[in-house]
Protein backbone atom coordinates (compact mmCIF):
# COMPACT_ATOMS: atom_id res chain seq x y z
CA UNK A 1 0.00 0.00 0.00
CA UNK A 2 1.32 3.52 -0.89
CA UNK A 3 1.06 6.18 0.96
CA UNK A 4 1.78 9.55 -1.36
CA UNK A 5 1.08 12.27 0.78
CA UNK A 6 2.06 13.41 4.60
CA UNK A 7 -0.07 14.62 7.45
CA UNK A 8 1.97 18.00 6.46
CA UNK A 9 1.20 18.28 3.15
CA UNK A 10 -2.62 17.98 3.77
CA UNK A 11 -2.16 20.87 6.40
CA UNK A 12 -0.23 22.95 3.68
CA UNK A 13 -3.04 23.10 1.43
CA UNK A 14 -6.08 23.27 4.23
CA UNK A 15 -3.67 24.99 7.07
CA UNK A 16 -2.86 23.11 10.18
CA UNK A 17 -6.22 24.24 12.40
CA UNK A 18 -8.33 23.14 10.02
CA UNK A 19 -7.07 19.37 9.68
CA UNK A 20 -6.57 19.22 12.93
CA UNK A 21 -10.66 20.27 13.73
CA UNK A 22 -11.96 17.89 10.75
CA UNK A 23 -9.44 14.86 12.08
CA UNK A 24 -11.09 15.16 15.51
CA UNK A 25 -14.29 13.54 14.58
CA UNK A 26 -15.10 11.85 18.68
CA UNK A 27 -12.99 10.80 21.48
CA UNK A 28 -12.94 7.23 20.39
CA UNK A 29 -11.14 7.77 17.60
CA UNK A 30 -7.49 9.63 17.22
CA UNK A 31 -6.99 12.23 15.00
CA UNK A 32 -3.74 10.43 13.98
CA UNK A 33 -5.58 7.28 13.27
CA UNK A 34 -8.19 9.23 10.65
CA UNK A 35 -5.20 11.35 8.79
CA UNK A 36 -3.38 8.17 8.10
CA UNK A 37 -6.84 6.46 6.90
CA UNK A 38 -7.46 9.45 5.05
CA UNK A 39 -4.36 9.51 3.62
CA UNK A 40 -4.29 5.44 2.88
CA UNK A 41 -7.42 5.72 0.60
CA UNK A 42 -7.00 8.53 -1.00
CA UNK A 43 -3.75 7.08 -2.14
CA UNK A 44 -5.67 4.23 -3.43
CA UNK A 45 -8.10 5.90 -5.19
CA UNK A 46 -5.37 7.57 -7.58
CA UNK A 47 -3.37 4.04 -7.48
CA UNK A 48 -6.72 2.61 -9.11
CA UNK A 49 -7.10 5.34 -11.92
CA UNK A 50 -3.34 5.00 -12.65
CA UNK A 51 -3.22 1.56 -12.96
CA UNK A 52 -5.96 1.33 -15.19
CA UNK A 53 -3.90 3.31 -17.64
CA UNK A 54 -0.52 1.69 -17.23
CA UNK A 55 1.44 3.14 -14.17
CA UNK A 56 3.20 1.22 -12.23
CA UNK A 57 2.08 1.10 -8.56
CA UNK A 58 3.42 2.95 -6.39
CA UNK A 59 3.59 5.91 -8.81
CA UNK A 60 7.38 7.07 -8.45
CA UNK A 61 9.76 8.63 -10.98
CA UNK A 62 12.70 7.33 -12.44
CA UNK A 63 14.40 8.21 -9.21
CA UNK A 64 12.47 6.70 -6.96
CA UNK A 65 10.48 9.68 -5.98
CA UNK A 66 7.17 10.12 -5.20
CA UNK A 67 6.00 12.70 -8.13
CA UNK A 68 5.36 16.37 -6.93
CA UNK A 69 1.65 16.36 -8.72
CA UNK A 70 0.80 12.77 -7.06
CA UNK A 71 2.18 13.83 -3.59
CA UNK A 72 -0.22 17.12 -4.23
CA UNK A 73 -3.64 15.61 -4.79
CA UNK A 74 -3.39 12.87 -2.63
CA UNK A 75 -3.04 15.94 0.21
CA UNK A 76 -5.76 17.96 -1.61
CA UNK A 77 -8.35 14.27 -1.75
CA UNK A 78 -6.98 13.29 1.92
CA UNK A 79 -8.31 16.95 3.17
CA UNK A 80 -11.41 16.90 1.46
CA UNK A 81 -12.01 13.08 2.73
CA UNK A 82 -11.35 14.65 6.22
CA UNK A 83 -13.69 17.60 5.88
CA UNK A 84 -16.50 15.54 4.41
CA UNK A 85 -16.67 13.11 6.59
CA UNK A 86 -18.02 14.90 9.55
CA UNK A 87 -20.88 16.57 7.53
CA UNK A 88 -21.83 19.91 6.52
CA UNK A 89 -20.16 22.45 8.83
CA UNK A 90 -20.09 25.55 6.84
CA UNK A 91 -23.15 27.64 5.95
CA UNK A 92 -23.83 30.60 3.86
CA UNK A 93 -25.08 33.78 4.45
CA UNK A 94 -28.62 32.45 4.60
CA UNK A 95 -27.73 29.55 7.43
CA UNK A 96 -27.85 26.90 4.58
CA UNK A 97 -25.43 24.45 4.53
CA UNK A 98 -22.87 24.26 2.26
CA UNK A 99 -19.44 22.64 1.11
CA UNK A 100 -16.76 25.05 1.42
CA UNK A 101 -14.32 22.82 -0.51
CA UNK A 102 -16.73 21.61 -3.54
CA UNK A 103 -14.65 23.92 -5.85
CA UNK A 104 -11.30 21.46 -4.68
CA UNK A 105 -13.33 18.27 -5.14
CA UNK A 106 -14.46 19.42 -8.47
CA UNK A 107 -10.52 20.31 -9.09
CA UNK A 108 -9.61 17.45 -7.60
CA UNK A 109 -12.34 14.84 -9.85
CA UNK A 110 -11.23 16.80 -13.01
CA UNK A 111 -7.99 15.99 -12.46
CA UNK A 112 -8.32 12.28 -11.94
CA UNK A 113 -10.63 12.36 -15.03
CA UNK A 114 -7.94 13.63 -17.17
CA UNK A 115 -5.33 11.26 -16.07
CA UNK A 116 -7.62 8.15 -16.90
CA UNK A 117 -8.12 9.74 -20.25
CA UNK A 118 -5.03 10.27 -20.94
CA UNK A 119 -5.20 13.88 -21.17
CA UNK A 120 -2.10 14.09 -18.62
CA UNK A 121 0.94 12.28 -17.91
CA UNK A 122 2.52 11.51 -14.81
CA UNK A 123 6.47 11.76 -14.48
CA UNK A 124 6.02 8.53 -13.12
CA UNK A 125 7.46 4.82 -14.50
CA UNK A 126 4.83 3.16 -16.75
CA UNK A 127 3.82 -0.52 -15.85
CA UNK A 128 5.44 -3.38 -18.27
CA UNK A 129 3.09 -4.59 -20.61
Amino acid sequence: MSSYCAQSDIETVYGKDNVADWAAIDSNTSSATRIAYAISVCSEELDDVARCVGYAIPLQTEAGATPTSVQHWTAVAAGLWLYESRGAQDYDQAGLPRHGHAWRRVWKDNFLERLRDGKIRLDAVMGST
